[in-house]
């Protein structure tokens, strides 16, 4: 048994994502488009490339 699986991400995940050079928490979100968002940030749709931090 793997006691280190990650399930990844689902809606509601806290995190802090970086937004004009200051560290801005938030949460993950789907729109009604099923588009992932970050909710209280201009991040939508492709957040590959955003720079985030998960609390431990």
């Amino acid at each position: 048994m793997d006691l280190w699986i990650d399930t990844g991400f689902h809606c509601g995940e806290c995190m802090e994502v970086l937004v004009d050079d200051q560290w801005v928490k938030t949460r993950m979100e789907m729109n009604l488009a099923r588009e992932w968002y970050l909710v209280g940030t201009p991040y939508c749709g492709d957040l590959e490339y955003v720079w985030a931090r998960i609390p431990e």
